[in-house]
């Protein structure tokens, strides 16, 4: 079939201005905030269809005729997860935006892919209850995130997997239901758990297996009580010491350990001049540890006891920069205390410090919390050897909380981070070398779980190495798309 007969079936299905081949439209399309790092390519055909009946009839047509299909959701994308690197179509679902439900009942929403962080906040923030929110930016679509489990930076002790049912279109036509939702005398979509966990499996792989169409997940109480602080420390190890004292005992919300760098570029407050030549440095902690404790007010004091016990064991080298040993106010009474905002850590990340930087490349993982001395080291050592000052490579960890229903050992979300000059000549070439040594030697070392998101050069070392297991998710993927038109290139 030709490409006019093609754009003209799409046309018919969404209608004449929601689906196009013009060069002019879809160049948009074929990059992403890593445009430098991946290499461009223009889609065959770009389509917005606005209901499931047009989705199906789609993903009939790129399946009869195996063209390749790419959804999106926001369009907020980062390393080449959207970008249609053997053409055909890409599904742009920004207008599948509704919010189908939020039950106060059962806690939860109940969204379509369009949906942005910043609007399922908002819409849950009028009924008093809140969505696990990921640290970015409040435009990136809340669905996406989920699907990739993405949800991180804002409240580990939600834990990590939030998604209770999905309903999925495959490839072959067919439409399923993950979860209570499949079945058709359900009391409804509230439950994750009926036979295999299906949901897992559609998890992880952006749009590899099929076209997830709507997705029910968890809702979580504002706290009637936060309390936010923060501790700096000389070493990496000292911090990572102190932050396994406080995990073990159930006390945070929310840690993070943040180096010097990413402190300096998160809160904005500096010029990228100063931040570069580090004429901020002196003044910071090589790690700042802050904590947030949430709850009801005899919990949060019971744990800022706790907390007291511990840093008497492992007492700070000295105060972050900001007094943010402060309370945080709820939404409605209008104030955010001092330090960072309430914002910070109920909607969004702040992305101003990071624009301001220019280029931000990260590599994510999951790791056993006692490892983050180490990798850092590894990052920095990699990041020297290509050439890049060791004092401008970064790292940022974000402890999983344990306790019930969360991980009961240690698991730890962390980047290692480089802010660069994306015009300097080579730049690209040396960050395409770090990341291939810095994911090799990580993985040879032996000190991380997993990767952080199904980033294309990461899954292409990582797979080689897993043995039966990555020959048995390549049959999965053959079965449940058996022309390999889903974003093919982009898991498997």
């Amino acid at each position: 079939m030709t490409e006019e007969r093609i754009i003209t079936i799409l046309q018919q299905i969404v209608g004449e201005d929601r689906a196009t081949a013009d060069d002019a439209e879809m160049i948009a399309y074929s990059r992403d905030q890593h445009y430098m790092f991946n290499k461009p390519m223009i889609p065959n055909y770009v389509v917005k269809p606005i209901n499931k009946g047009q989705i199906k009839q789609i993903l009939s047509l790129a399946n009869r005729h195996r063209i390749p299909i790419v959804p999106l959701a926001q369009g907020v994308n980062i390393r080449g997860l959207c970008i249609p690197t053997e053409g055909g179509i890409i599904l742009d679902m920004r207008n599948m935006n509704q919010i189908k439900e939020i039950n106060l009942e059962m806690m939860t929403a109940t969204i379509e892919p369009g949906v942005s962080v910043g609007q399922l906040v908002a819409a849950c923030r009028k009924l008093g209850v809140r969505p696990a929110i990921p640290g970015s930016p409040a435009t990136v679509s809340a669905f996406a995130n989920y699907m990739l489990r993405g949800v991180y930076h804002s409240n580990p002790l939600d834990g990590i997997d939030h998604v209770l049912c999905m309903e999925i279109m495959l490839p072959t036509g067919e439409t399923i239901k993950t979860g209570s939702s499949a079945i058709t005398t359900s009391y409804g979509p509230y439950c994750r758990w009926f036979g295999p966990d299906l949901t897992g499996l559609f998890q992880g792989v952006p749009g590899a297996f099929g076209i997830i169409v709507e997705m029910t997940v968890k809702l979580y109480d504002f706290p009637e009580e936060s309390r936010f602080l923060g501790y700096g420390f000389d070493t990496w190890e000292k911090a990572t010491e102190f932050a396994m004292e406080v995990q073990r005992r159930v006390i945070p919300n929310l840690m993070w350990l943040i180096d010097w760098l990413a402190l300096t570029v998160v809160s904005g407050m500096f010029k990228r001049k100063d931040i570069m030549e580090k004429s901020t440095k002196a003044s910071m902690p090589h790690c700042t540890v802050p904590v947030l404790i949430e709850g009801e007010k005899d919990l949060v004091d019971f744990k800022l006891n706790r907390l007291k016990q511990i840093l008497e064991k492992v007492p700070p080298d000295r105060q972050p920069l900001t007094d943010i040993d402060t309370a945080i106010q709820q939404p409605e009474s209008g104030g955010t205390g001092q330090g960072m905002s309430s914002e910070e850590f109920l909607g969004g990340r702040n992305v101003a410090g990071m624009l301001k930087m220019g280029y931000y490349f990260a590599l994510a993982f999951f790791h056993p919390l006692k490892t983050g001395p180490e990798l850092f080291k590894i990052f920095k050592d990699v990041g020297e050897d290509n050439g890049f000052d060791r004092d401008i490579v970064s790292f940022v960890s974000t402890p999983t909380a344990t306790g019930a229903n969360n991980w009961s050992g240690q698991c730890t979300y962390s980047e290692g981070e480089l802010f660069v000059d994306q015009t300097e000549p080579g730049m690209m070439d040396k960050l395409r070398k770090f990341s291939t040594q810095s994911i090799q030697k990580i993985l040879d070392a032996k000190l991380i779980y997993s990767w952080f998101r199904p980033y294309a050069q990461v899954l292409e070392i990582t797979l080689d190495r897993a043995g039966a297991t990555g020959l048995f998710l390549r049959k999965l993927k053959n079965l449940i798309d058996p022309n390999n038109i889903m974003n093919p290139g982009k898991f498997l």
